[in-house]
């Protein structure tokens, strides 16, 4: 459901409004450097994966850093008016109680669902979806919810996937290194976007007692 999603919000993000260049009169292949024989091409693939390798896990570090610096500052400047829970959780849990409650899920669980995908956003998905399975076991989710929180926590919109992202892209294309620094935030937003409008289709599509075990 996800893959159509993204290709149709892509287009909403950067509508096509000249002629497409994507076309084989467009294309042309570049000169590509050759290699003399097996042992030359095996050691050109080792340095280039291991560089590729080396950007992508500096830079998930640099981002996965940055947020968590500033997250700690956050908490600390809750800490000092007495107020320990505040974080980019708490914060994003607010902020997405409209959001959460437009896709469908129940009023009780819209917080609880809103601070599942500020996890999500600030950490990493399989943190939330470990988050949602304790809450599941401890009943505080009902099945719509769960259901519905399981769509909108399915996407790799998180800093480290940024960090990945830009390592990998810029590896391979280092001349568009401005242009891919430029459009990944709008790539995190188009990626969490879409796991919310496939959410908000599943609860269409689901009884309003959600579904039955």
């Amino acid at each position: 459901m996800s893959a159509p999603t993204a290709l149709s919000f892509s287009k909403l993000i950067f509508p096509e409004t000249q002629k497409s260049k994507n076309n084989v009169e467009e294309i042309t292949s570049k000169k590509v450097d050759s290699e003399s024989n097996v042992m030359d091409a095996a050691c050109k693939g080792a340095q280039f994966g291991f560089r590729l390798i080396g950007a992508i896990i500096s830079n998930i570090v640099a981002f996965v850093s940055f947020v968590a610096f500033l997250n700690a500052i956050i908490w600390w400047l809750g800490h000092l008016v007495g107020f320990e829970d505040f974080s980019f959780e708490y914060i994003l849990g607010k902020v997405m109680i409209p959001v959460t409650w437009l896709l469908g899920v129940d009023f009780d669980d819209c917080e609880k669902v809103g601070r599942l995908i500020g996890l999500k956003m600030t950490i990493n998905e399989f943190v939330a979806y470990k988050k949602m399975g304790e809450q599941i076991r401890d009943g505080q989710l009902n099945r719509k919810s769960e259901i519905i929180a399981t769509f909108a926590l399915c996407s790799f919109a998180n800093p480290g996937a940024i960090g990945s992202m830009i390592a990998t892209l810029t590896t391979l294309c280092p001349s568009q290194r401005s242009t891919i620094t430029k459009n990944v935030f709008r790539a995190f937003i188009g990626g969490t976007v879409t796991c919310f409008l496939t959410a908000a289709i599943a609860s269409l599509l689901m009884p309003e007692d959600g579904i039955k075990n």
